[in-house]
């Protein structure tokens, strides 16, 4: 995932222990997402009004 913005974020799944990765201004990361299909809630650790849905297929 790209983070265009200027503040750094996270993308950390809503369950326990799913997936967390920091993503720095500017930066692209990598993580290793759910293999199950399905759609899995995320928010952001730093600025906990942002939330999204990563979906596998």
């Amino acid at each position: 995932m790209t983070n265009s913005d200027s503040a750094d974020h996270t993308v950390t799944g809503d369950a326990p222990g799913q997936f967390d990765v920091r993503a720095p201004a500017g930066q692209t990361v990598t993580f290793k997402a759910p293999t199950a299909p399905g759609t899995y809630p995320f928010h952001c650790s730093i600025h906990p009004e942002m939330h999204g849905k990563l979906i596998v297929t």
